[in-house]
């Protein structure tokens, strides 16, 4: 219970500090704003103290003290700054319909796929969904891995190399379960308040852009229902065979906002990105607010939102990187279209922007340095490729327009319509997203060329509101044509069908991760070894070593640690070398410092083990008599 009394202390401190602050904006804007500000504390105060006190529950408890601080500050300003809160109006009763309307159901089904898709229990066995089958294993390795270090800290499935992935939404997980939660509810709990964040930030983000709520749904409609045209690839040959369509539902990764066979990439956002990437969903989490604020500083060019826009953005670094770079790409576009558009007004625009910038540096570029440098520089990262994943061998793939026109599909049309036919208000907007499109389409930032989508789908929010306000004018323009009902609908289902196909696959979708048996040796391995013991295992990615008990192994998978840009190679030949022949290998055990070895089934045949060879000169310590076993290394026979 400790930990979800200490979440509300957080969330209340940041609604508290909120209201303070923003206390002349909409009651509704306010709680979003304190509720993220109460997450982007949870992630960073804990963080902060396990510099110095690593991640343990004094560490919570410095962090505690830091939050009453805080609160203290805000009590204090209020009392010497009063001002008058702006009360609940009858256009926020609109609003707050709208929300429930709209971001409830999201949440819901959003709650259900955390709960399924999240170790759920099966017989003793831990399920989850098709979207976290590979994601989720590197998540939990940080969230009990973390435990007991300090930071920087180093990864449990490569010792020795400095953790450079944004971990800090992971860590608040660590910091939920250190404080009592248990590891699944550590997981669901902030997954899905997160969530809830994002779909109400969008809808009220998208109404402040667009001044219309009708605008605003239909934007938030087509971002998290997004997928393209992929479904008339699925359903080409359905009038004589519906298998394509029961891939649909069966198959692995056989949704139509995702076949790479077909080149089509444009992955649902929730399927395929908030459910299963946690850094991309905390860090849309702090981005929406930063954005809203940054967008408000540039156009009054009010300090207070400048200070606010630093605090959301220099939060970022270690929350996700790509979120941080975006927002410095937009913020780059808005300064030069702010400086050119109010003339009269720039000495207040620099004076703002330079507060905003000098605050970003001071306090993003340590983290930059410290970690994501530090992975950034090795072989993959960073290099030019125009074309995102449309270009290959020195050529497209796919004629680019009809590329990006199956890919994200109808939507792009009323972009396009709406840029054609834009207004004043959606320039700074428009030039924006215009500018992080061309960056994501011609910069590779990591060695997997898809994961550039974590910046196309921020072009794509920015995008949409304006694109929305163009269809629901032309809605309105062909009042009294009873055809505008259907047009209407075949634009909605054409531009949502892909994306509702494919959360109906997520929905039921059902694989295990871990098996009983491995489920119980995590749980043996949990409480009955060093936290800081080194394990020899094979290198599958679903490891209850690392996974559940948070230890660290020689070697961890290549689905993680090559896209990670580390170098792995000689750890992994070693892992096989010493499965295949444990006598004549034995000087691994001390050069890795080796406590203990693991047999299970993927040992056993993945790794082509003598298990003869193992049981003749180590001593047993775990054997469930079901195929799982562990052996201490320290005590040869």
């Amino acid at each position: 219970m400790i930990g979800y009394a200490v979440l509300l202390i957080y969330l209340a401190a940041g609604l508290f500090c909120a209201r303070v602050i923003l206390y002349d904006k909409p009651p509704l804007l306010r709680a979003w704003l304190g509720l993220s500000l109460g997450v982007l504390l949870l992630m960073w105060l804990p963080a902060l103290a396990a510099f110095f006190v690593r991640f343990t529950p004094l560490a919570e408890g410095v962090a505690l003290v830091l939050l009453a601080l805080i609160t203290c500050g805000a009590v204090l300003w209020r009392r010497k700054h009063p001002c008058t809160v702006k009360p609940f109006e009858e256009s926020d009763r609109k609003m707050l319909i709208a929300l429930l309307c709209f971001a409830g159901p999201l949440t819901i089904l959003s709650a259900y796929l955390q709960h399924t898709h999240t170790l759920r229990e099966v017989d003793g066995a831990l399920h989850v969904g098709q979207s976290t089958y590979g994601d989720l294993c590197m998540h939990l390795s940080i969230v009990t891995g973390i435990r007991g270090s300090g930071l920087p800290a180093e990864y449990t499935i490569l010792p020795g190399n400095t953790l450079g992935y944004p971990l800090l939404t992971d860590t608040m997980s660590t910091s939920l379960y250190l404080l009592g939660m248990p590891l699944r509810m550590a997981l669901i709990v902030p997954g899905t308040l997160m969530s809830a964040l994002v779909y109400m930030g969008y809808l009220l983000l998208a109404r402040t852009m667009t001044g219309k709520t009708s605008a605003a749904l239909l934007a938030g409609g087509l971002l998290f229902l997004n997928g393209g045209l992929g479904f008339l690839y699925n359903f080409d040959l359905a009038g004589s065979d519906f298998s394509k369509i029961r891939e649909i539902f069966t198959g692995y990764y056989q949704t139509p906002a995702n076949l790479p066979d077909v080149n089509l990439r444009w992955s649902n956002l929730i399927a395929d990105l908030l459910l299963p990437q946690r850094t991309f969903l905390g860090g849309w989490t702090l981005l929406l607010p930063a954005l809203y604020l940054g967008r408000e500083a540039f156009q009054t060019k009010a300090r207070r939102m400048f200070l606010l826009t630093a605090l959301f953005g220099a939060a970022l670094p270690l929350v996700h990187t790509h979120s941080f770079l975006a927002l410095a790409l937009y913020s780059a576009a808005a300064l030069c279209y702010t400086f050119f558009r109010d003339k009269a007004e720039r000495r207040m625009l620099l004076t703002g922007a330079g507060l905003y910038l000098g605050i970003v540096a001071v306090l993003a570029v340590p983290q930059l340095m410290a970690f994501t440098m530090r992975q950034a520089t090795n072989e993959g990262f960073i290099s030019f490729h125009v074309g995102w994943v449309n270009h290959e061998n020195g050529r497209f793939i796919d004629f680019p327009p009809w590329f990006w026109l199956k890919n994200i599909g109808l939507p792009l049309i009323a972009i396009l319509c709406a840029h054609l036919d834009g207004k004043k208000r959606d320039r700074m907007d428009i030039i924006g997203g215009a500018l992080i499109f061309l960056v994501a389409d011609t910069i590779q930032f990591q060695p997997l060329a898809y994961d550039n989508n974590k910046l196309f789908y921020v072009w794509f929010l920015l995008a949409l509101p304006a694109a929305a306000a163009w269809c629901v004018s032309l809605f309105r323009r062909m009042e009294g044509r009873r055809s505008r009902v259907l047009l209407a609908a075949l634009f909605v289902t054409g531009s949502t069908l892909s994306g509702g196909l494919s959360l109906a696959r997520e929905v039921l979708s059902d694989y295990q991760l871990f098996s009983r048996e491995e489920a119980k040796m995590g749980a043996y391995i949990e409480k009955n070894t060093a936290p800081d013991a080194m394990f020899l295992t094979g290198t599958h990615h679903n490891n209850p070593v690392y996974a559940l008990a948070g230890r660290k192994v020689v070697c961890g998978p290549s689905l993680f640690l090559h896209w990670h840009g580390l170098d792995y190679a000689l750890r992994e030949n070693d892992v096989k070398r010493f499965y295949s022949d444990p006598e004549g290998n034995l000087d691994l055990l001390a050069g890795y410092d080796v406590r203990y070895i693991v047999l299970g089934w993927a040992e056993r045949y993945g790794m082509q083990t003598d298990e003869e060879a193992l049981e003749r000169l180590f001593e047993t310590v775990y054997d469930d008599g079901e195929g799982m076993k562990i052996y201490t290394a320290d005590r040869a026979k």
